[in-house]
């Protein structure tokens, strides 16, 4: 599953050079801890996004900084930053804790489908009409 998401960060009001901020993010794609029996192979870091009660963990697997607004002296004061965040489990926890029903460690239902079953045949098939 993939979040992607569009940060803004704007230092019209102090003056600083906005990447100062962005390249904090920019870190994060960088390798971990080695990966152990793998010489010179290293993890993907992982990265939270959390939004008042939403949640959502995974690497950053692609980004893009736009610088679109300078001071007077060239100092760069805004950026908008594309992510794209990626998590290979259950990636979208129902409210209030649990778990969706498919995701990591459950395997949804299968059943033999013939080439003339319905979808009403597959789901009676597999228990979930």
């Amino acid at each position: 599953m993939t979040l992607a998401l569009q940060l803004v960060f704007d230092t019209t009001m102090t003056g600083t050079d906005v990447r100062a901020t962005t390249a904090q993010i920019a870190e994060m794609m960088r390798p971990g801890t080695a990966v152990k029996g793998k010489k010179g192979k290293r993890r993907a870091q992982v990265v939270k996004f959390e939004w008042n009660t939403f949640a959502f963990e995974g690497i950053i697997s692609d980004y893009g900084e736009t610088l679109d607004y300078f001071s007077d002296t060239g100092v760069p004061l805004r950026a908008n930053l594309n992510l794209s965040i990626t998590k290979h489990e259950d990636a979208f926890p129902a409210p209030g804790g649990g778990t969706s029903d498919v995701g990591a460690g459950s395997t949804p239902p299968t059943a033999p489908v013939a080439s003339g079953d319905s979808a009403d045949d597959v789901a009676n098939k597999t228990g979930n009409p």
